[in-house]
């Protein structure tokens, strides 16, 4: 995952301390990041506070492999430390985003979401669904658009 590049969006409601970190996270797994703010949107069904653009399924097959479980919950951690709550106060969720570059589809993964949604990951098929915004469903224990 070495010198793998990622583009980093990021909300202009994060500190500077805090988009510090998340940059420092994403070179800590190999990764060369490239940072830019993200200007104010209103009306979405989630407030995104970061948006992280790259080769979606090297990285997760190439963290998995590398940093074992240790990796996942260094993802959810991360999560956890920037992202405040589960909602804002109009009922939006709080939300990371990871977007494959080349299909466009987007994982949204949110503070609460379990271990086991990070673990599937690894056996959803991502390219099914280009373009698609997917959500872990807990009922179903399954990532999907739906």
């Amino acid at each position: 995952m070495e010198g793998m590049e990622v583009d980093l969006v990021l909300s202009d409601k994060l500190s500077a301390d805090v988009m510090d970190d998340i940059e420092a996270e994403f070179r800590g797994w190999g990764l060369t990041p490239t940072v830019r703010l993200l200007p104010p949107r209103r009306g979405a069904q989630f407030d995104l506070l970061v948006l992280a653009t790259l080769p979606l399924a090297s990285f997760l097959n190439t963290l998995a492999s590398k940093f074992a479980e240790d990796a996942f919950q260094s993802l959810r951690n991360l999560i956890q430390r920037v992202l405040p709550g589960r909602t804002t106060a109009t009922g939006t969720a709080h939300v990371l985003v990871l977007q494959d570059e080349q299909s466009g589809t987007r994982i949204t993964l949110e503070p609460d979401l379990p271990i086991e949604g990070y673990h599937a990951l690894l056996t959803s098929d991502l390219a099914a669904s280009p373009g698609a915004t997917l959500r872990y469903d807990r009922a179903r224990h399954a990532w999907s658009s739906g």
